[in-house]
Formats: structure tokens, sequence, C-alpha cells
């Protein structure tokens, strides 16, 4: 082992150890790779995680790395002391992760992946999926801080979950083939009030009371919770304060940790009950409507504006087809679209100058149409950089509905949405952000 990467290894465990929590093994070179495993321990768990070669011996001399490694650090020693290191989903699913690092290359692709065994806490259903991380999020969105691939792939995750990417099985019965998740290196910054008070809610009462008991605790101010949600780490302790005042939760002297309130445990009957009809597929309309909106775009506003949208929906409890989540390597084009367009609740039609130039786009839009009988709405119209007059050429009876314009924010338009879809549904409950 040559000395630079001796130092490297050496400087890690200091700044792993400094707090006098984690211990962190003697690493374990990884056959056939440049890279290095190790495991964090504290509070009787484990966290695995692997680094380059490279990382390690540009550690001491890297301000960033080592700031990065102070961080991810910190938040293991958090993580660990809760009684559950699970993950909750804005979907309601509490998910327990095995992370098989290291991540490896893909064959005929630009990209790696790594191997995740994903688990719902709530019946020990199991998905098994990899994580695609292409190159380009290698060098440039991760190579800053080489720990940051560790919250990326957790929360790629959740946000597959929460749009009904995986798909979970008894552990016995799960298919051969691995299910695809795309790394998701963009945040998004439309966190509400109501969101993160319910989010804590259930966080307290899967992660903490129904992994333990009424003692039990978990960890509040977790960062990669706040990224996950769209809002910084100071409202999740200032909403926690707040539940904390109900006695929905109760906080500890520092407020970075909880236990379940009295209010809150003198409902927990209540919380399984609407769990359970929540997961036998009662809160979102029949089982054959297998998402709630269909994003219908031209493929020149994605990157703009429709990608955003879709994360957006996706944090507000949405299950949003779109193209990038619902495609897998070999899929049908015109089999997915058709079945996105026949088994989604609503359609979100973004109508722009690319859209309307596109034959493709108005077959989908002509699908959706299709679907509205009965004087059913089913299609949410959005205005993205187009007048009433650009509307009305191209479709008179879609210039007299009443629509959002993605000139008044991507918030904006995502509430309008949220509030159409509740008024609109009459047979079942959209997903909201309130108690």
């Amino acid at each position: 082992m040559d000395k630079e990467l001796e130092r490297g290894i050496e400087r890690l465990a200091m700044i792993f150890e400094s707090g006098h929590v984690l211990k962190l093994s003697t690493p374990e070179p990884i056959p056939g790779q440049f890279a290095f495993l190790f495991v964090a321990r504290a509070y009787g768990k484990d966290w695995r995680f692997s680094l380059s070669r490279e990382a390690l011996s540009d550690l001491p001399a890297m301000q960033d790395y080592q700031q990065g490694a102070a961080r991810f650090a910190r938040i293991l020693e958090s993580r660990l002391r809760s009684k559950s290191p699970g993950f909750l989903c804005i979907s309601k699913v509490p998910l327990l992760l095995d992370i098989e690092w290291p991540s490896e290359p893909l064959a005929n692709r630009a990209a790696s992946y790594v191997r995740v065994g994903v688990t719902d806490a709530r019946d020990g259903r199991f998905a098994y999926c990899y994580v695609v991380i292409t190159h380009r999020q290698s060098m440039f969105d991760l190579k800053p801080d080489p720990f940051l691939v560790q919250e990326r792939v957790v929360n790629s995750i959740r946000t597959a979950v929460d749009s009904g990417l995986l798909k979970f099985y008894p552990r016995q019965a799960h298919p051969v083939e691995l299910q695809e998740v795309k790394l998701n290196t963009r945040q998004s910054t439309i966190g509400t009030p109501q969101m993160i008070d319910e989010y804590l809610r259930r966080k307290v009462f899967w992660l903490a009371f129904k992994a333990g008991d009424s003692s039990s605790i978990t960890w509040i101010a977790d960062p990669w919770d706040a990224d996950y949600l769209g809002a910084p780490v100071n409202s999740l302790r200032q909403a926690a304060q707040i539940l904390d005042a109900r006695s929905e939760l109760r906080l500890d002297e520092l407020k970075e940790f909880a236990s379940i309130g009295r209010e809150l445990l003198a409902r927990a009957r209540e919380f399984e009950i609407s769990e359970s009809a929540e997961k036998q597929g009662r809160r979102l309309g029949s089982d054959e409507e297998a998402w709630d909106v269909f994003i219908c775009h031209a493929s020149e506003d994605k990157e703009s504006f429709v990608r955003p949208l879709a994360e957006a929906l996706q944090k507000r409890g949405f299950r949003v087809w779109f193209d990038e989540y619902a495609l897998r390597l070999g899929d049908s084009l015109r089999r997915s679209i058709d079945l996105g367009l026949s088994s989604s609740r609503f359609g979100v039609v973004v109508l722009s100058p690319a859209f309307f130039s596109k034959e493709w786009t108005q077959k989908e839009l002509d699908g959706l149409v299709s679907r509205e009988s009965g004087g059913k709405k089913i299609i949410l119209p959005v205005w993205h950089n187009v007048t009433a007059s650009d509307v009305r050429r191209y479709s008179p009876t879609l210039s007299d509905r009443f629509a959002v314009a993605s000139s008044e924010g991507l918030l904006r338009v995502v509430d309008k949405i949220v509030e159409s879809a509740k008024s609109t549904d009459v047979h079942s409950e959209v997903p909201n952000d309130s108690n």
C-alpha cells in the first residue's frame, strides 16, 4: 500500500472517529476494482460504503473531500442512533435499504450501477433494483464530494417508490430481473409546512414507535430528509417543535430526536387502519389506475420545465407517468405510452410551440380526449411559452379550458394541478399535504 493511500485511510478514520461514537472498520480491498469497502458502526448498527483508491489518496490534500467525510460521518452518527435506520417516503412507505457497494460498470452504457435491496418495513415485501449512475453524473455532480452518492442513491430510491416505479413482491417471489432506477441529482424546493408535518408524524410513528416502543427515537434534523422534501433542515426542526407543542411528538433537549407524543400515540390504531387501507389500493382510485397523472409534452420542453414539474408532483405524493421514469431498456415506447394514457387519472398537457409542431403529441392528446366522457375532466392544461391566441389557433376547445401558465412559477403550477385534481375526482381521494 503506497504512502498516499495509507495517509488517506488514516485521515478518514480520524474524521469518522473524532466524535468517539462511530468506529470505522479496517478497509477491505475490493477484488477487480481500485476501491475499498468500509463499515461504519455505532449503537449496534452498521453502514457499509465504498471509496475509490483515487478518492482515498486525494483525501489528505482535498479540503472538499474532508468536509464531505465529516458531514457524512456526523449524519451516520445520528442516523444509527435512531431506533430504525430506515427511510420514510412521501408516499408514506417506510423503507429498509441494503445498498450493495461498490458500484459496478454497466455493460454497453456510459454508466455504473449499484444494487439495492428495498424492503417495505410495514409488511416485509421486497423490491430488488439497481440504481444507474451515469458517467456524466459521476464527473460533474458527484466528483466534488465522493460521499454525496450515498444520499443521492437513498433519495433516488425514495423518489422511485413515490412514483410507483418500484414494484414490491413477497421476497421469495421477486422476479429474477432487477428493477432499474435512475440516479436523481436534482433538488426540488416545494416542501410545504403541511407536507413536512405529515412526514414527521409518520416518520416518528413507523421508524420509532413501530420499530420499538413509545420511548424509541428517530432523527428529526436529517439533511437527507431535508433535501428529499425540498426544505431546509431548520424547517424540519421548527415543524417538530410545533408538533411537540401539540403533544404529537416528544423532542429531546437538543431538539434533534423525537419519540411519539401522547396525542399521536392515542391515534395509533387509527394510523394503522389508515395505512392498511391505503396499502390495499383504496387511497388513489382503482387498481386499473396505476398513475395519478400522465404528462403529455414535447421533448424540447423536458429540460427547462417538464422534468422539474414531474419531480415536483412526485414530491406532493403523486404517481407520475413520465417517460424517464416509466420506460425501461427494451420497452415498447408506443405500448408503454398507451398504458400510461389508459391507466392515469389525469393528463397534464404542457402546451408549447414545440408541442403544437408535433404529430406525436397530438396523438397523445387525442388519447386523453377520448377518455373524457360523461362530463368527466381528464385533461389539465399548462401553457408553456404560449398565449391564449396561440392555443386558440391550435385548438379552440382547449383554449376555453381553465389553464395555468408556467410563467406563474413552478410552485403555482403544481398547486393548481393538485387543486384541480382534488376538485375534479369525486370517486377517490387525491394525495394532499393537509392533516
